[in-house]
């Protein structure tokens, strides 16, 4: 969903200049708390509780008010409510970022927001960093099971069903993370079924793995992983979601022209829309689309 035209983004109050819980939780931390409260509609004491580890519930919200209220995050409208809480909701950071950019051209006096843009800048280019490098692992994983499968040259038979399966969360607790698993195994198994073609177009040709001795495919999530908490009931990492693609579609997904990419990935939907319903995954093709946009 993009910015509606009727969106009004109150002027932020001074800063509290209260920077000890900054301090305490790091800017990663911080990040979260905003994106949590502006864009997924979190309130003061689920903030403390999800993101900040405060679960007896005793700070009531207090800490995660105190980060908001020293970027000037604060206030209510006459229904009692935060003024910024889920403003952003069901909006990309991508749009959220261009809208307040925007609104400083039209509105040169609007200075206070400049900080919440350097914020969400930052907490985009980390989450690309943190993608890229959890999509290379991922890969090598991948590459170092199909070697193992077909070591043997023997032909694997594989069933697969389409069901709703509960996410598969972690949670590292002396590391401090904690996010969605996705099984190098599934994804090899897609590969496999696909019988090393291109899910996009079985004519594209690539080159020969040095590892498993097949043509070089690459899985690709189409509802990305990264917003599984959109789905709380059902695993995104399922054979249904997962397509084997060429490297250079894969490329082209991730780096193309909003053209180019869209018309990939509208076809792709369109072979599993029925699959990915059968596992509790409805979408349609513009919302897939915002996703590709963050």
């Amino acid at each position: 969903m993009k910015v509606s035209e009727n969106l009004i983004f109150p002027l932020l109050e001074e800063s509290s200049g209260r920077d000890r819980e900054i301090k305490q939780f790091g800017i990663k931390k911080v990040e979260e708390v905003i994106y949590h409260h502006l864009f997924l509609n979190k309130d003061h004491r689920q903030l403390d509780k999800e993101l900040l580890g405060k679960i007896d519930g005793t700070t009531k919200g207090r800490i995660s008010a105190n980060i908001l209220y020293y970027y000037g995050i604060k206030g209510k409208n006459n229904k009692n409510r935060a003024i910024y809480r889920g403003i952003f909701h069901g909006i990309s950071l991508l749009d959220a970022v261009e809208y307040l950019e925007n609104l400083i051209v039209q509105e040169p006096s609007r200075r206070d927001i400049v900080n919440i843009i350097k914020i969400l800048n930052h907490l985009k280019n980390s989450l690309d960093r943190e993608e890229g490098d959890k999509d290379y692992s991922y890969l090598e994983e991948i590459d170092e099971y199909l070697k193992e499968v077909l070591k043997d040259n023997v032909e694997k038979t594989i069933n697969i069903v389409d069901q709703v399966k509960q996410p598969n969360f972690y949670e590292n607790i002396l590391d401090k993370k904690s996010g969605y698993r996705r099984n190098p195994k599934i994804a090899t198994e897609s590969i496999l079924v696909a019988d090393f073609k291109c899910e996009v177009s079985e004519d594209h040709n690539t080159f020969i793995s040095k590892k498993y001795n097949k043509p070089y495919m690459e899985a690709h999530h189409i509802v990305p992983m990264k917003f599984q908490y959109k789905f709380p009931n059902t695993s995104l990492d399922t054979h249904a979601n997962i397509v084997a693609i060429c490297p250079n579609c894969h490329r082209l997904i991730h780096h193309a022209t909003e053209l180019e990419y869209e018309r990939i990935l509208d076809l792709l939907l369109n072979k599993r829309i029925t699959r990915l319903s059968n596992c509790g995954i409805d979408i349609d093709i513009n919302t897939l689309l915002l996703m590709y946009k963050e």
